[in-house]
């Protein structure tokens, strides 16, 4: 994975998988030498491009793969929409 054109380090990457996001933050601060602003940025963007992106990630480097499940209102949401999708193919088709 890589921010701001650089690769992230492999402690900081572990951390973001565990969930562990102030640890990421003291790790990318260690490694690259910036200031917390910088580093809070690139980790909460990171996050959000993880968040957006509801589904696997993959770093070669570590040989795995940061996973994000879908939240639980987009679950619900694809459930009720299946249902009325069903219940219209009955009414229409099941006479």
């Amino acid at each position: 994975m890589e921010a701001n054109g650089r690769k992230l380090p492999a402690s900081v990457i572990e951390a973001i998988q565990r969930g562990k996001k102030i640890e990421a933050i003291k790790h990318l601060r260690k490694e690259w030498g910036v200031d917390l602003k910088t580093a809070k940025e690139t980790v909460d963007s990171i996050y959000s491009d993880v968040r957006r992106a509801r589904g696997s990630i993959s770093d070669p480097s570590l040989g795995r793969s940061v996973v994000v499940e879908e939240s639980s209102s987009r679950r619900f949401t694809t459930i009720v929409l299946l249902g009325v999708v069903a219940a219209a193919l009955y009414f229409f088709l099941g006479r």
